[in-house]
């Protein structure tokens, strides 16, 4: 009987914030098969493992570590006219949950945030981050037609259902009128998703709207952009724009699926041993009784 402290299966504790290796995971899923609690049946401990399984297989691995971040939905909850606590870019400006947020630009979840620079007129003004910020930051592109601001994301691929838009803080009224809502996989060939022309929902400086995504055009990708397609409301074609948000659904891709997928054989593995474990208690469960009528 052991009569030490007894140790929590990973099925029941909270996963932790920290990032953790793949082989610690791994090692710890070891300890859970092979160390069952004294007082924990067959049964329950390999449901403990299970759900140890796939909460580890739904995690996301980056650069060899494992976070404990899963994929899912993101829908629209909060008004039309707000950016919310509901959507993808605030999940990863938050480390999904972890953290308050600040803007992901540049962080472990945005590979890229950048804008046209050709035109002509006065130069791109303000950061290109802005797009991914939340706060009226006076931030624009040269004026061009087909001037545009885009994001990649680094691990995932979104299908979105809404996006939003902020227009620029102080600093000239030059509200989009006409533009595209455009996705990509490889950031080469672009999908539409939504066709603005004489759209007039961001009509004030620090003004935010959010648009449905025709459901016909869903699909998952990792580039988006947004790009001007007629003058706007001073006539001219500068982009200015200060806040980006999406919702609908997120997955890991990438050298995210490799990892994951290596992870999920090593795992079935231990699937395996768990089974095995089990048939061999029942066994010996076979034996014991069989001995106790012997010696009745």
């Amino acid at each position: 009987k052991n009569s030490g402290p007894k140790r929590q299966l990973l099925g029941q504790t909270t996963m932790p914030d920290k990032v953790r290796s793949v082989d610690d995971m791994v090692a710890d899923m070891e300890r859970a098969v092979e160390e069952p609690e004294g007082n924990t049946s067959s049964a329950k401990h390999r449901q403990h493992v299970a759900q140890a399984i796939e909460k580890l297989i739904s995690s996301q691995i980056i650069d060899g570590k494992l976070r404990y971040i899963e994929d899912g939905n993101f829908p629209k909850t909060s008004r039309t006219a707000s950016f919310g606590e509901d959507g993808m870019l605030y999940a990863f400006g938050t480390d999904f949950g972890k953290r308050s947020w600040n803007n992901p630009s540049g962080g472990t979840y945005l590979q890229s945030v950048n804008r046209s620079a050709f035109g002509d007129g006065a130069g791109c003004v303000g950061p290109a981050e802005a797009f991914t910020g939340r706060s009226m930051v006076h931030s624009h592109t040269r004026s061009a037609m087909g001037s545009y601001y885009a994001i990649e994301l680094q691990s995932h691929e979104a299908s979105p259902t809404h996006y939003a838009l902020m227009c620029y803080g102080p600093g000239g009224g030059h509200f989009p009128h006409n533009w595209n809502f455009e996705a990509s996989v490889d950031g080469q060939t672009w999908t539409l998703l939504r066709e603005h022309k004489s759209d007039r929902s961001i009509w004030a400086e620090g003004k935010i709207h959010t648009w449905p995504v025709a459901p016909t055009r869903a699909g998952f990708y990792r580039h988006f952009r947004v790009v001007l397609t007629g003058p706007e409301k001073k006539g001219r074609h500068y982009l200015c724009l200060s806040g980006f948000e999406m919702w609908g659904s997120l997955r890991a891709c990438g050298s995210a699926i490799t990892e994951k997928n290596s992870l999920r054989r090593r795992l079935e593995a231990y699937r395996k041993q768990v089974r095995e474990t089990e048939a061999q208690l029942a066994a010996l469960g076979t034996l014991v009784r069989e001995t106790e009528a012997q010696l009745a």
